[in-house]
């Protein structure tokens, strides 16, 4: 298959390729000077399911706020704009992994980049014990391609993602049937959403964070949180191997091998957390 032939289908597959609706709204409302805390908090209180969903994780200790919020312009106010704006981008995420895809366990895929998401935000706040958030977003959409490339090819599955193969030789299995990797099809996919080119980067580097330009930091963040994810078995990957971790990318991120122990017990926690908070 051609590479650009996947990249076509995206284009025309409709809802398959898309975001939701208010998730669009929403990310093009943020990336506008103009936008206010009244007019975001305007498109997601339009979705009930949404609106509720957010405020929800926004009281969570998963953003260890010490103080409630009960309406979303509050949320926004507190959070700030690119805070919530992840949020109800993650909730949107979350409902297109809802949606049975032809040959993955999409449930599976979908506690496994949740997984990540928490894993690469904890990693980030490891040293300086807050923030870390703009990794878990990165972590959630690492593996978005996968997803799609179900939908747009679903008889070639089987063949691409057993996992039980290296990572590498899946991307040698992807280009070899599909002419590209799940992690250009995702950041494909992230650029015709309009996502910030720091988002797109993290998708398309997850597996090789040292080609990251824009935000080494939090590229190298979200792949050692994927690997953290698979090691803990959290969820189903398109691997079950776990790849080395270079000293480069320890030391991008000012962690070494020895911080993990404590790190993977915090991994487990926040990861509890965050699936109570997805279930409902």
């Amino acid at each position: 298959m051609n590479p650009s032939d996947i990249l076509k289908r995206i284009d025309r597959i409709g809802s398959l390729g898309t975001l939701p609706a208010v998730a669009e709204k929403i990310n093009e409302a943020v990336a506008q000077d103009t936008c206010t805390p009244a007019v975001l908090a305007g498109i997601i209180e339009k979705d009930a399911s949404l609106s509720a969903k957010v405020l929800k994780l926004a009281n969570s200790s998963f953003y260890g706020l010490s103080r409630r919020v009960d309406t979303i312009t509050r949320a926004i106010t507190v959070l700030g704009f690119n805070l919530v704006r992840d949020t109800a981008l993650t909730v949107s995420v979350h409902r297109m992994f809802s949606q049975q895809a032809g040959g993955i366990n999409v449930e599976g895929l979908w506690l496994h980049s949740l997984a990540c998401g928490v894993a690469a935000k904890d990693v980030l706040s490891f040293q300086q014990g807050s923030g870390g958030h703009e990794a878990f977003l990165g972590g959630v959409l690492h593996d978005i391609g996968v997803l799609l490339i179900s939908r747009l090819v679903p008889d070639k599955i089987s063949e691409l993602y057993s996992g039980r193969h290296t990572i590498a030789d899946v991307l040698a299995t992807e280009r070899k049937c599909i002419g590209t990797t799940h992690a250009e099809v995702g950041a494909y996919a992230s650029e015709q959403w309009h996502f910030p080119a720091s988002l797109v980067e993290m998708i398309r580097c997850h597996h090789q964070p040292r080609s990251a330009r824009l935000s080494p930091r939090t590229a190298a963040a979200v792949f050692v949180g994927n690997e953290i994810a698979k090691a803990l078995q959290l969820g189903t990957s398109i691997s079950f191997f776990v790849s080395e971790i270079e000293p480069e990318v320890w030391g991008v991120l000012g962690i070494t091998a020895a911080d993990m122990h404590r790190l993977v017990k915090t991994v487990h926690s926040d990861f509890e957390t965050a699936r109570d908070l997805f279930a409902g």
